[in-house]
């Protein structure tokens, strides 16, 4: 995908709400509607077009928010107008439950589907004109058919609680992620005033796992990354099962963030 600069270069952007499909210096078949949000005064670059993004969230260990990542995310990514659908690969089939619970009451604005090894062989996700297909997976714990997953996708989330013996985890999963496919590591249940929370971010930056400002602060890349956003233990969060949730917390800070990596990675 062609990344901002290019497109600042050529005079082809504008302001939200103007479309650039009218630009006819431009080839139709690379046009995408460049918008700019502005958020918490950090400006953020939305490609809009008939790109798919598809984000595996996945830990081999449970009981880390593999599922109300992904459905926090992709509530995040469908309120900021992307095309969402999760797919739900692990066996436990936590996300179709919550789905099908949420479908009582105030359905989830987006389709959950089952997924196993034959959906990753073929998947080609639906597009709609005018908006970003986003894909993301609620990977099993299972190898097989995790590792299906990270092989198709763009960016892998890690979420992880502060616990040492979660963190043991994380080194196995980065260590099994292919180099190529960037990663990000999630801390979600997190008591950021412990002892045990600073000790994991410490012993993450130390093996050179860091988050996105210090990479751009030091010119730098890498296939794993560190979000700066964390997400703190919530008795709303954990209760929020089966439901359509309207307030998503820092889960809105870690799409942003997921937005500004993307960009950085030329993702």
């Amino acid at each position: 995908m062609n990344d901002c600069s290019s497109f600042l270069k050529r005079g082809s952007w504008q302001t939200t709400g103007l479309d650039l499909r009218n630009e006819e210096s431009i080839p139709v078949n690379s046009i995408i509607d460049l918008h700019i949000s502005i958020y918490s005064s950090i400006t953020i670059y939305h490609y809009y077009g008939r790109a798919t993004m598809i984000i595996t969230i996945a830990n081999a260990k449970g009981g880390v928010t593999k599922t109300t990542s992904a459905i926090y995310l992709a509530c995040a990514a469908h309120k900021d107008d992307r095309q969402v659908t999760v797919l739900d690969a692990d066996i436990q089939a936590s996300a179709s439950l919550w789905a099908d619970s949420a479908s009582a009451g105030a359905p989830l604005p987006f389709p959950v589907n089952p997924a196993n090894l034959s959906t990753f062989n073929r998947l080609q996700p639906q597009d709609q004109p005018g908006k970003e297909n986003w894909v993301i997976v609620d990977a099993a714990p299972a190898e097989k058919i995790m590792t299906a997953a990270i092989d198709v996708s763009d960016f892998v989330i890690i979420p992880t609680s502060d616990s040492p013996m979660d963190l043991q985890q994380v080194w196995a999963m980065i260590s099994a992620i292919p180099e190529e496919t960037p990663t990000g590591v999630l801390i979600a249940k997190a008591q950021p005033r412990t002892t045990a929370f600073h000790e994991t971010v410490d012993a993450l930056k130390d093996q050179g796992v860091i988050t996105l400002d210090e990479h751009m602060a030091a010119g730098t890349v890498a296939n794993a990354m560190l979000f700066s956003t964390v997400v703190p233990l919530r008795q709303d969060v954990k209760k929020a099962l089966g439901t359509n949730p309207q307030h998503l917390y820092e889960y809105t800070d870690l799409y942003l963030e997921t937005l500004r990596i993307k960009e950085y990675l030329g993702l």
